[in-house]
């Protein structure tokens, strides 16, 4: 680290620099020969264990030694490489005592120099276009005037909405302002604030809420230098409303908005801005009066179109908006106006061509008279009934159109007769041939009959000789015999299989003999009911004896009494059934034994043991009684399953042994069903089926005499009745071919009556046919009644020369309509070129203007802009981001750049992040880079800088080093400052950042009061 280039640098901003402690210097900031701030510049280049206790030691005293706005003005900048990342931004975030920097030694050169582009101040695009409409005769597009009446007095080349103002050059010796001094608010300005007189300072606060009148105060400065006001330029103020004092003159100027010149000149002047009427307020808020508007709706765009729009009114101007989006309106309706004349323009022109071909081409016609008489004569030779006159063209046409009409019907392929004579001839032989056609027709419809018969016939025989073979099949065959009741059979054997299976089960395990002394079922019941009632009665006794022992005491006769229990259920236990421990089975037994033995010494009768004895005993009775009532009751359910038409056996002995010997019948249900299934799957395999049995047997009791039965051993009978049926089918095929024969004889015949050859008919083509040709002599017959009634018609006459009569006639007439066309078109074709050449001579000089017109317009609302904005991006973009940096915290960009019509910054790290991806935070500081950027390129303007409420979205930090920035830089330039806000933290640091200036500072409360406070 360079400490010698380190120290001249901060020398050149910090005087006084010596150094209190081991390689940190101290030095101060002074701005206006006055104290502005305390600088700290540690360059040690060390990592700091107690930051603490370090900055304890080096700025408690002083700063507790200062009271007053000074305090806000300690600063520490650390000359430090080594901090990560983190631990530099813990550092800078501890605002106790002084504001903290950590910075490289290129850091630090940047926080005290600022880029400066060699670009000069770019002339407001706005004015330029504006330029440009006049140039095109678009004034009105930026006036107030309706998008109709903008597009109206184009038309007309009448621009009511120009103002009065000169396009050329204004006078060039234009004031420049240094200093306002005062202002003083007469009584035809509006009526906050209520304070009236102001002496300015260098640097000027104003405070208050919102309705004090500050911005109407800073539109007051506005209105002085500008002669209008952004935000109503349309708005005229009364002469004199305004005063102020400029350049410590010492005298009054009063406000005059008439005075163009001076204001254009001072728009040339100041910022290059050659407009052709007073548009100064529009650059003024451009460079000067920072627009807050714009950089509100920067700040708060919720996507990359509202930002490039917000952004553009700030590097633009103000205007940018209006006039973009009133070009963009005019465009959208001027250019379809455009191409409706172009169109038709083009159209006349195509008039003009045709016109002039028709013009140029025409020739005299023949005699309209000759060719009326030639008409005349073909009429009249067609011998029509009705005279027609020479001049009556029409009524000649309609009778010729009549006569080919029906000479088109009588040269139809489906007539033959070309004069009618041969028609009346055909007519006479026509009755005779329909005679023979009925004969013929009824012949037909004898053999079709014939054949009908047969034919059904033939299919009844062919269905009988199958049912007779499939019948021949079963008769001969005993075993397909048996299918009859086969299904029912096996039914009823597969439910006797599950009786005895079911007669089986319930019987099994019972002992004959025993079963024998088994006594009636009604005492069986009473001895049950009775035992279970003296166990109950037993159970009673012994819990009520051992309620009588002591708790202990009777567990332990219970785990006695039971242990013998437990072994006797339990034969293969090796374990005590107390304490889980394993012993020898004989031993567990002895010991268990002893142990109760035991217990019972000392007490002989002892009642506990006699009860549990009688209680073992009537268990064990009522287990063998319960066990007899089963058996008794699955013998009587068995018999119930086997023999269900029998009712109830009340003797069990007998009706076991009837159960037993039913049982024994499952062998001969096993051989039966056996059987059935063999006859089964014979019949599927020769393809046959009860079904089917049954349906044959049935159709024999329908379709043979009762001499024939479907009984097996009746296959001869079958088989005579097989061979009969076959010879029956073959007699009727044998008929049934003759008759075939006999019924195309006589369709031949028919068809040569009917002239048809080679077609297949029935008998309704036949009379179709007839019927047909009727229906054709019929429309011959009525044509040729038509044709007399039309022309004195010659019977031998033949029709195709009249025909070629009427054809020349209609070509007369159609020669004569065309000569009549040529001299209407010939006519019509001189009127066209006249009003199509006098529309030309008016509308076609007016394609220029409007083709100037919308190609101004698409120019202006295509990329001009973009271009423009990314043009001042490319020049000043290191000057822009470098206040950018030294206003906002973190310093966390290191680039900015428009590209693809968006504004991208990139971060330390790389990424690159559009304006909708940053905070409001760090927009706003955007904008006021962006601003003081403009601001700083102002060479000849006023010297002045104006803020009303500038920073809604900055936090405190980047509230004091955007404050920061104005004392080291445009404070440090020499500049006027004026600033408003409604926030009063944001006044309270403005205010300990500028209270050292003393007497150049001044604070302005505004209030609703008649005196300010």
């Amino acid at each position: 680290m360079n400490t010698r280039n380190i120290l001249a640098l901060a020398g050149q901003y910090i005087t006084g620099l010596s150094e209190v402690k081991d390689n940190i210097f101290r030095g101060t900031l002074n701005l206006a020969d006055k104290v502005a701030g305390v600088y700290y510049f540690d360059l040690n280049n060390q990592l700091l264990d107690d930051f603490e206790a370090y900055q304890e030691s080096l700025l408690a005293n002083e700063f507790y030694s200062n009271p007053g706005n000074l305090q806000w003005n300690y600063y520490l900048f650390m000359l430090n490489d080594q901090l990560e990342e983190s631990a530099k931004q813990q550092i800078e975030k501890n605002d106790k005592y002084a504001r903290k920097y950590v910075v490289n030694e290129s850091e630090f050169e940047d926080f005290f120099t600022l880029e400066k582009s060699d670009a000069s101040i770019r002339p407001n695009i706005v004015a330029d276009w504006k330029r440009r409409l006049d140039l095109v005769g678009l004034e009105d597009v930026y006036s107030t005037r309706t998008y109709v009446d903008v597009i109206a007095d184009f038309k007309a080349n009448d621009v009511k909405g120009k103002q009065e103002g000169t396009k050329s050059r204004p006078k060039t010796d234009a004031d420049k302002i240094l200093f306002i001094n005062r202002l003083v608010l007469g009584k035809g300005y509006r009526r906050y604030p209520k304070v009236r007189k102001y002496q300015f300072a260098r640097v000027n606060l104003f405070r208050g809420i919102n309705g004090v009148g500050k911005t109407s105060l800073f539109e007051a400065i506005e209105a002085m230098i500008c002669g209008k006001c952004l935000r109503n330029p349309s708005v005229s103020m009364p002469k004199g409303c305004i005063e102020a004092e400029f350049n410590n003159s010492g005298s009054l100027t009063a406000f005059n908005s008439a005075n163009t010149q001076l204001f254009q000149a001072r728009d040339l002047n100041w910022y290059s801005t050659n407009s052709r009427t007073n548009t100064l307020y529009a650059s003024f808020n451009r460079f000067n009066f920072f627009n807050a508007d714009a950089a509100h709706s920067f700040s708060i765009a919720s996507n990359e179109r509202e930002a490039r729009e917000a952004l553009f009114g700030i590097v633009l101007g103000p205007e940018y908006h209006y006039i973009s989006e009133r070009c963009q309106g005019v465009l959208e309706r001027l250019r379809p106006e455009f191409k409706k004349l172009r169109e038709q323009v083009e159209e006349e022109k195509l008039k003009v061509q045709r016109s002039e071909k028709i013009i140029k081409n025409y020739k005299e016609p023949k005699t309209l008279g000759q060719l009326r008489l030639g008409i005349l004569q073909l009429y009249n030779g067609l011998t029509f009934r009705l005279p027609a006159a020479e001049g009556d063209l029409a009524l000649i046409e309609e009778r010729n159109n009549e006569l080919r009409a029906v000479l088109t019907t009588l040269l139809s392929s489906t007539n033959t007769h070309m004069t009618l004579a041969d028609f009346n001839a055909s007519l006479e032989n026509r009755a005779a041939k329909r005679l023979t056609l009925e004969a013929r027709e009824k012949e037909l419809r004898t053999l079709t009959e014939n054949h009908n018969r047969l034919t059904a016939d033939e299919k009844r025989l062919n269905t009988l000789y199958d049912f007779l073979d499939r019948c021949f099949l079963y008769v001969q065959d005993e075993k397909l015999m048996k299918l009859a009741g086969l299904q029912a059979r096996e039914g009823e054997a597969n439910l006797t299989r599950s009786k005895i299976l079911f007669c089986k089960e319930l019987i099994a395990g019972i002992d004959e003999k025993k079963l024998a002394l088994s006594l009636d079922p009604r005492t069986l019941e009473a001895d049950v009911q009775r035992l279970t009632k003296e166990i109950k009665e037993v159970d009673i006794k012994i819990n009520d004896f051992l309620k009588s022992l002591s708790q202990i005491d009777g567990i332990l006769r219970q785990i006695k009494a039971h242990g013998k229990e437990f072994l006797e259920l339990d034969h293969n236990s090796v374990t005590c059934p107390l304490c889980q421990s394993q012993f020898d089975r004989t031993e567990l037994v002895n010991r268990i034994l002893q142990e109760r033995e035991t217990g019972r010494r000392g007490q002989p009768n002892d009642e506990l043991h006699l009860f549990q004895t009688k209680l073992e005993n009537l268990k064990s009775t009522l287990v063998e009684k319960q066990k007899s009532q089963m058996e008794q009751g699955n013998i009587a359910r068995a018999y119930s399953a086997a023999f269900p038409e029998e009712g109830v056996e009340a003797d069990y002995n007998k009706a076991f042994t009837r159960v037993s010997n039913f049982v024994a019948l499952e062998k001969n249900n096993e051989n039966e069903l056996s059987e059935i299934s063999e006859i089964k799957n014979y019949a599927n395999q020769l393809g046959r089926s009860e079904k089917e049995y049954y349906e044959l047997s049935l159709g024999c009791e329908h379709q043979l005499n009762e001499s024939v039965q479907f009984t097996f051993g009746q296959a001869d009978s079958f088989k005579k009745l097989l061979e009969q049926t076959m010879r029956e089918i073959a007699q009727c095929k044998k008929e049934l071919g003759d008759t075939l024969i006999e019924r195309t004889n006589v369709g031949n015949e028919i068809k040569q009556l009917l002239g048809v050859e080679g077609t297949s008919m029935v008998m309704r083509d036949i009379r179709q046919i007839w019927d047909r040709d009727e229906a054709a002599f019929s429309r011959i017959k009525s044509s040729y009644e038509v044709l007399q009634v039309l022309i004195e018609l010659n019977p031998n006459r033949n029709l195709t020369d009249l025909s070629d009569q009427s054809t020349s006639l209609q070509s007369n007439i159609d020669s004569f309509r065309e000569e009549q066309k040529v001299q209407f078109e010939y006519l019509a074709a001189q009127k066209a070129y006249s009003a199509a050449t006098e529309f030309l001579k008016k509308s076609e000089p007016e394609l220029p203007k409007y083709e100037k017109a919308v190609a101004t317009l698409r120019a202006l609302t295509g990329e001009e802009a973009s271009a423009d904005v990314s043009a001042f991006f490319d020049e000043n973009f290191l000057e822009i981001l470098d206040i950018f940096k030294s206003i906002h915290i973190p310093k966390e960009f290191q680039g900015l750049r428009y590209v693809d019509d968006r504004l991208e910054l990139t971060t330390d790290e790389g990424e690159i992040r559009s304006v909708s991806q940053i905070s409001t935070g760090q927009r706003s500081a955007l904008a006021l880079a962006i601003f003081l950027s403009l601001n700083g390129k102002l060479t000849n303007g006023p010297n002045i800088v104006m803020f009303d409420d500038p920073v809604s979205f900055i936090d405190d930090l980047n509230a004091l080093s955007f404050l920061d920035h104005l004392r080291l830089h445009v404070l440090r330039s020499g500049k006027q400052i004026f600033f408003a806000t409604a926030n009063t933290r944001l006044a309270g640091l403005f205010e300990k950042k500028f209270g050292f200036l003393g007497e150049d500072f001044k604070r302005f409360q505004l209030e609703r009061s008649e005196t300010e406070k």
